[in-house]
């Protein structure tokens, strides 16, 4: 944990000069480069009072734990008792500094180091947080364990819809629902060999292996059977149909209660329309 100084008579200088005076100054700390803060930062800048707080990490551990302290002070900005967070993601940003200042002022550091460490530590248990802050933090890990558990338990429902040969819907709805990636992709297996598809806004937009599926083509129709199988595996028997419509339901309720916790409106909107047609039927 660093202490630097802020003058109110400072001049803008560019970020590499900042990682220069660093190096002048603690010629031992090792800064290979300078990432986002959501993704692996080496160090974070926190504005307070009249000054910056600069906390740098070394280790890979280290990088993680800084990551993870980003993410939450950057997720908390605005709210009363959370510093500021100054973001290193450009080489262009620029901050108000002298030149030939020492990095390490000493002023007020018994008032600002007990904070930001205190309040850093407690990022990572939430008994230390005050009450707001430990009220979103539980909020969001129960929302993230409610998932997994419900998805645990359509998966159980599913095996005992569909025989274990015709389960070739296992794993669609993770990465789209779940994930967070621009692009994510999700692997579609069951009897026959397995096919990978891209998945992005609720749309195919990539197919590797399947001719009957088209980029463009709505997340909801990976609901339904391809004729081909439909006529090979389901068909002859009334009750396997019955059981299919169920396998739909349940898979359109997941996808419904999932964009619901997400807050994809249009993907609610699509989804309600999906299964108001599969009870209809």
């Amino acid at each position: 944990m660093l202490l630097v100084k802020e003058w109110m008579n400072g001049v803008d200088v560019r970020l590499d000069t900042l990682i220069a005076s660093l190096r002048h100054w603690w010629p031992d700390l090792e800064l290979q480069q300078v990432t986002r803060l959501s993704q692996n930062p080496q160090f974070l800048l926190i504005r307070m009072p009249g000054g910056w707080v600069v906390k740098w990490a070394r280790t890979r551990p280290a990088r993680r734990r800084l990551a993870f302290e980003s993410r939450q002070l950057a997720r908390w900005q605005g709210i009363a008792g959370v510093p500021q967070v100054e973001s290193l993601a450009e080489d262009l940003m620029r901050y108000r500094w002298v030149e030939g200042q020492p990095l390490s002022s000493k002023a007020h550091p018994e008032s600002w180091a007990p904070v930001i460490g205190e309040f850093l530590a407690a990022i990572h248990d939430p008994r230390y947080l005050p009450p707001e802050l430990r009220a979103d933090r539980r909020r969001r890990i129960q929302a993230r364990y409610t998932r997994r558990l419900y998805r645990r338990a359509v998966e159980i429902v599913f095996d005992w819809l569909l025989p274990r040969e015709m389960r070739m819907l296992d794993t669609i709805s993770a990465p789209y629902l779940d994930g967070t990636d621009e692009r994510p992709m999700a692997v579609l297996h069951g009897h026959f060999e397995p096919r990978t598809v891209l998945v992005e806004n609720g749309q195919l937009s990539g197919v590797i292996g399947w001719g009957h599926l088209r980029v463009g083509d709505p997340l909801w129709d990976f609901v339904y059977w391809p004729p081909e199988w439909t006529e090979r595996w389901i068909a002859p028997d009334t009750a396997e149909n019955a059981r299919l419509r169920w396998y739909r339901i349940l898979l359109a309720l997941y996808a419904i209660l999932t964009a619901f916790d997400k807050g994809h409106l249009e993907s609610i909107e699509k989804g309600v329309e999906h299964l108001q047609r599969l009870l209809n039927r």
